[in-house]
């Protein structure tokens, strides 16, 4: 699979031309900016620690759509990122261990939405009582995920 990915006529392009990889890695660290700020906001608020921008509700709805669209931009720069060099990737158990976390975190994430955004009271004081366990496993999975692509390199 590897073989065949690193002979493709994609990563042959994206191998020739220099610059492409640092740009996608540019535009994934921008999308990881924008999601990880996106979920630190919503999990914050969900610890009731994240100020009275409006209800829980309110703030889901506003940075919810931030966060599947940074998440959208991540897989497909991720995706080229490991098609130019799959050898690096797909051989890591890193990797593999990351996108594990992205799958939890991502089901996790549309698991809860549902619920907030039908449920939650328009008080900006009521959370669900799920809420807590939510956002501290929510932001140690978006955490890791992030640490485990810093660490890919060094595996």
């Amino acid at each position: 699979m590897i073989d065949w990915l690193a002979a493709s006529p994609l990563s042959q392009f994206l191998a020739a031309h220099k610059w492409i990889t640092p740009a996608l890695q540019s535009v994934h660290i921008l999308a990881i900016a924008a999601l990880m700020a996106s979920v630190l906001v919503v999990d914050l608020r969900l610890l009731g620690v994240g100020g009275d921008a409006g209800s829980l509700r309110q703030v889901t709805c506003r940075y919810i759509a931030w966060i599947w669209r940074a998440l959208v931009v991540l897989l497909l720069t991720g995706a080229l990122l490991v098609v130019g060099e799959p050898a690096r990737e797909l051989a890591n158990w890193v990797f593999q261990m990351k996108m594990g976390l992205v799958m939890a975190a991502a089901g996790l994430t549309a698991l809860a939405q549902r619920p907030i955004r039908e449920g939650a009271e328009a008080s900006p004081q009521r959370r669900p009582s799920w809420s807590a366990a939510f956002a501290c496993v929510s932001l140690a999975l978006w955490v890791g995920i992030v640490l485990a692509g810093r660490w890919i390199a060094y595996v």
